[in-house]
């Protein structure tokens, strides 16, 4: 209630898993009782064929066991082969894989958002080619992390600070709605259904909050300060992962 008003009205994220869905049923395009659009489209069938055929027929092939060796496949995971040359150090992770579900969804999420997803990928590649240059490692697997020690590398570390600071970033954005309890700014722009609605939201949450760092410091016995800490890690990267979710689809991260 608190952050979608900011998202959906004031930034107008378009949640583009949500766009398949409606595609495919039809909302708001076309006539009621008729086939949507989408399928009508013969683009749509030139795709669903080709990747259709290509995922039935390796299925194909892997189901023959033994005789799977007569019949040929597509490659849709190679990795490179890079031993011998200047980018041997990105052994163990440079490859390519092809993924039509990934392709479909590229065509829904913002242009800036699929440019962040790729660039910042081959920047991992450069600084790992950077560090094996200097003699910090061989390729990738000299730089292990284990999310259960927690153990990070370099692209970890990177990763979970910058989800920290987008995180952060987000709730700043969504500070009008958060504190609106506390606030004497009117929510002009909200009719007085909503602007209750989110007032009480607002003093729900920030009880709540208030309950929960009680509960960890005089049930549980934690530090005061480490509890406030504790809580407003797990509040930064959920609300960065939801965004990430809402924005990039589910595949475009994971967490563990």
């Amino acid at each position: 209630v608190l952050i979608f008003r900011q998202w959906s009205k004031n930034e107008k994220l378009i949640y583009p898993l949500a766009q398949l869905p409606c595609l495919m049923g039809g909302m708001g395009e076309g006539e009621p009782g008729k086939l949507p659009p989408l399928y009508r489209s013969m683009l749509f069938w030139i795709g669903f064929s080709v990747s259709a055929f290509v995922l039935l027929w390796n299925e194909f092939v892997y189901g023959q066991g033994l005789f799977q060796l007569f019949l040929p496949n597509f490659k849709l995971l190679v990795n490179w082969n890079l031993t011998n040359t200047m980018f041997e150090g990105l052994s163990g992770v440079g490859k390519h894989h092809i993924t039509f579900t990934i392709i479909g969804l590229a065509f829904l999420i913002p242009a800036r958002i699929s440019f962040s997803l790729w660039s910042f990928h081959v920047l991992f590649f450069i600084q790992l080619l950077i560090l094996v240059a200097l003699g910090l490692g061989v390729n990738w697997h000299s730089f292990p992390f284990n999310v259960g020690e927690p153990v990070m590398n370099f692209r970890t570390a990177e990763g979970g600070g910058a989800l920290l600071v987008f995180g952060a970033v987000l709730l700043w954005k969504c500070r009008r709605y958060i504190l609106c309890a506390l606030s004497r700014d009117p929510l002009s722009d909200l009719d007085p259904g909503e602007r209750k609605e989110m007032r009480i939201a607002s003093f729900l949450f920030m009880l709540c909050s208030a309950g929960l760092i009680f509960a960890l410091v005089f049930h549980l016995g934690a530090n005061v300060y480490f509890a406030i800490y504790f809580y407003l890690v797990i509040l930064l990267i959920t609300v960065a992962l939801t965004r990430a979710v809402a924005e990039g689809g589910l595949i475009g991260f994971q967490c563990a």
